[in-house]
């Protein structure tokens, strides 16, 4: 048998499953242990994945000097300040390389991150050993690739000169000296002083390992090597002007052949 309710506000007959009086609104106590329910329910707590030690190691290798591998765990300040520093010139880095590889890095929630379970003193020691070389030769290689990429301009401009004065385009050549250097040297100055070291248009090719930039000043200095296949000593210097390098001044190291008219 249902059991007959009344709203304790205004009297009115509530239906049994009524949340609130149809009359004045009043809530029921259906309504308040339905809210009790919902409200009172505790909320689900979520579950933080445990990062990756091998996916810090990966990063702090590859990109630890940008602070990947501190973002990756949650770092984000000190990942941030690695950024900025440059891992502090790579110090930073290889103490971190260390810490992950001896299980001893942890996330932004002091969860230390597992490289390897129960890892042996041995093979923790050549974990850190392998890393941190592997590290050092990145740090070179991507040293000497920028360095490479910054200073080819300047061998543009020695390469072109060179083709040009291959080909017997002397004007040409001469447009990629400086403006100083042309009004000090003429065109027939210039033309006297190729002729005299006919290894610069009678070459098979060149090659300028070392380059060096100094402010407005570049370097360049390689092997010429001729057509009789002696290899020729050769050095320019460069200087930029009106925002593009221009050749300066050029030292061929060897006797220089004294003519003035142009080879046959």
């Amino acid at each position: 048998m249902n059991e007959t309710i009344f709203c304790t506000h205004c009297g009115n007959k509530l239906e049994p499953e009524a949340r609130f009086c149809p009359s004045c609104g009043t809530k029921t106590k259906a309504e308040t242990i339905h809210s009790k329910t919902i409200h009172g329910s505790p909320k689900p707590v979520p579950i933080s994945r445990k990062k990756s030690g091998t996916t810090a190691l990966l990063l702090c290798i590859f990109m630890g000097m940008l602070g990947a591998h501190r973002f990756y765990v949650g770092k984000y300040w000190t990942g941030l300040l690695m950024l900025c520093t440059g891992g502090l010139m790579g110090v930073w880095v290889v103490i971190d390389l260390t810490s992950i590889a001896r299980n001893k890095f942890s996330d932004k929630n002091e969860n230390e991150l597992e490289l390897i379970h129960n890892i042996t003193p041995v093979k923790e020691t050549l974990i850190v050993m392998g890393s941190v070389m592997l590290w050092v030769a990145l740090f070179f290689a991507a040293i000497a690739l920028f360095v490479n990429y910054s200073s080819s301009g300047l061998v543009t401009i020695v390469n072109n000169q060179l083709t040009a004065l291959q080909k017997g385009q002397m004007e040409q050549a001469y447009s990629y000296t400086t403006q100083s250097y042309q009004k000090n040297n003429s065109i027939n100055a210039f033309k006297n002083f190729v002729y005299s070291y006919p290894v610069l248009f009678n070459n098979t090719g060149a090659n300028f390992p070392t380059r060096r930039m100094v402010g407005n000043n570049g370097y360049v200095s390689g092997i010429l090597t001729g057509k009789d296949g002696a290899k020729i000593p050769i050095s320019y210097q460069l200087i930029k002007e009106n925002g593009q390098w221009k050749i300066i001044n050029i030292q061929v190291s060897i006797t220089p052949i004294i003519s003035n008219s142009p080879p046959q």
